[in-house]
């Protein structure tokens, strides 16, 4: 209760609608049934009232008509614990009424307060007879007085029951696939398994280290007796040459090595006879480029695939670790919205505001080595950039997701270079869908809800992805059937 509001009351206070004096406390002895009868009807009273918010009953005082304050103050020997009031109230007024009691002292005076609230199901009448109480018996108060209620009170509490169709929204955190109050800002946790070297590729390379080819002609010009699968007309026209291990081949296990100080056997790169031999040529992405077929002894072979199949795997390694530090240094949220009206809405435009530069746009999201685009694609896009959530959640977009963006695959074989080595994840594209602006130093995201059932909870179109921390967003929501603009703020535990 609000102490310095009831200390208002008893120094300024009249009775009325919401506020009425008692010069004692209600007596609960044993042989005194009448405090008990005065408790109800005076609550009852209080509950039917017209006015629409807390009511309060201060016992210790009584205001004459002329304005003079009588200030006794209560018998604490007559005092019952709240819970006493709560269940006398309880086992006899219908609907449910929550009824507190509370003493407060002012100026060495000791007042009992009860305050009868959540009164919204009216009427309230006494459901059992009590005492000389019947049961159905009912009081209104009017001003300063406990009437009996008439047909007249009954047809206006009626006609106030009746419900406003109102449409209303509320947007909830996402956590484990459920709905929270609780709205999180979050890290991407997805990619730790590549904070340590992993075991295949140890693997691999005590493999590689301990690899002896023993199959290898002593003449190294019987190397052709391998290559048995060209005839001689190819012979004439397409010379065979000796397979060279080049960086681009093992610059990755070169820089995994270097990094994690690991010794290995000087023959280490050693792939014997491997030969290529060339066929032909094929199309590739618009080009004419040659097509070679390897040969060679089946060790040379084994190991020659073996390093290549390494530096692979320590290129997916090296730049998924790559793509998960640049993941460290942004954060997310996961959230939907739920109708909390009364009416089911069409046409609902959600609008998010950031301060500009918060927001991490589609196309500013970090890009991934193209040895990792498919991986990330398959595997992760999903987790990146759409919440989990549950059979009770909808997507706002109901079935319909965007289409994956048509990319040109074209590129030109004369302008290879360090940048090309990335592209963006095609996911992001699929699971994020929002219109985004920037006007002054604000950053606008908004999206559309076709149309939403009352209580029914719809998740966002995408992850909210953040590149620094902040403690709220602001909103805006339009509908077809709001009356008015609804605004508010989504504040975010850090």
């Amino acid at each position: 209760m609000d102490d310095e509001f009831l200390k208002d009351c008893i120094d300024n206070g009249y009775e009325n609608e919401f506020l009425d004096y008692k010069i004692n406390i209600y007596n609960f002895g044993k042989e005194n049934n009448k405090g008990k009868e005065d408790f109800l009807t005076d609550v009852l009273a209080m509950a039917n009232s017209n006015y629409a918010d807390d009511k309060y009953i201060i016992t210790g005082e009584k205001v004459r008509p002329d304005g003079k304050r009588i200030k006794k103050g209560i018998d604490l020997n007559m005092v019952k614990d709240s819970a006493d009031y709560q269940q006398i109230v309880s086992d006899n007024i219908e609907p449910a009424i929550s009824i507190e009691f509370q003493i407060i002292e002012y100026k060495s005076i000791k007042y009992g307060i009860f305050k009868i609230s959540n009164c919204t199901n009216r009427p309230y009448l006494l459901k059992k007879d009590y005492m000389t109480l019947r049961a159905g018996f009912m009081k209104i108060r009017h001003g300063s007085r406990n009437d009996k209620i008439t047909r007249f009170d009954l047809d206006n509490i009626y006609k106030s029951k009746k419900v406003e169709e109102k449409t209303d929204f509320k947007i909830y955190g996402i956590n484990e696939g459920k709905l929270t109050e609780k709205i999180a800002l979050k890290k991407y946790l997805i990619f730790d398994q590549f904070l340590d070297k992993p075991k295949v590729i140890q693997d691999k390379i005590e493999e590689i280290n301990n690899f002896i080819i023993d199959d290898i002609p002593a003449d190294d010009e019987k190397i052709g007796a391998y290559i048995n699968s060209i005839n001689s007309i190819n012979k004439a026209f397409f010379a065979e040459e000796r397979v060279n291990l080049v960086d681009e081949d093992i610059k990755y296990i070169n820089k995994y090595i270097k990094e994690f100080e690991i010794n290995i056997n000087e023959n280490f790169f050693d792939i014997g006879n491997v030969t290529k031999k060339s066929e032909g040529f094929t199309p590739w992405n618009m080009l004419i480029v040659p097509k070679y077929k390897i040969y060679g002894s089946d060790k040379s072979l084994k190991k020659y695939n073996s390093i290549k199949e390494l530096n692979n795997m320590i290129s997916y390694f090296i730049h998924m670790k790559e793509f998960e530090k640049k993941l460290k240094s942004i954060y997310y949220l996961e959230l939907a919205i739920i109708e909390v009206g009364n009416i089911p809405d069409e046409e609902v435009e959600v609008n998010l505001i950031f301060p500009k530069n918060a927001y991490i746009d589609i196309e500013d999201f970090p890009k991934v080595h193209k040895c990792i685009g498919n991986i990330i694609n398959e595997l992760y896009a999903r987790k990146l950039f759409q919440p989990e959530y549950n059979n009770e959640i909808s997507d706002c977009r109901k079935v319909e997701l965007p289409s994956l963006p048509i990319t040109s695959n074209i590129h030109s074989y004369f302008q290879e270079s360090a940048e090309s080595e990335y592209e963006s994840i095609d996911g992001i594209y699929e699971f994020i869908d929002y219109d985004v602006s920037n006007k002054n130093n604000e950053t606008i995201l908004k999206f559309t809800i076709k149309n939403i059932k009352v209580n029914e909870a719809m998740v966002f179109p995408g992850n909210i992805i953040l590149k620094n921390k902040i403690d709220r967003i602001e909103y805006f929501i339009i509908s077809k059937k709001s009356k008015k603009t609804i605004t508010g703020q989504i504040l975010i535990d850090m």
